[in-house]
């Protein structure tokens, strides 16, 4: 099992393109950083949906100025989110 971030994030990448691939879906992967805005902006205007992997980089507040963004713009959004043990 690859546990370094780069591998994960590439073979995330790779695997939601060949999903895209096979459901006709057009996919586009956006690395998180620090900001919602930042996130926010970069997410296409064409967008109809939108998954969350982990976002580790972003603070509680972050997180919840993304989800109030996402809500603002009637985007609907599933998340998978990593909780340290």
């Amino acid at each position: 099992m690859d546990l370094h971030p780069a591998g994960r994030l590439l073979r995330l990448d790779t695997l939601t393109r060949r999903l895209g691939r096979d459901f006709s879906m057009e996919v586009t992967v956006i690395t998180a950083k620090t900001s919602a805005r930042d996130l926010l902006s970069r997410i296409p205007h064409e967008t109809e949906a939108v998954f969350l992997a982990s976002v580790p980089r972003l603070s509680d507040q972050e997180l919840n100025k993304l989800a109030q963004g996402l809500i603002a713009r009637n985007l609907p959004s599933f998340a998978i989110m990593a909780v340290p043990v």
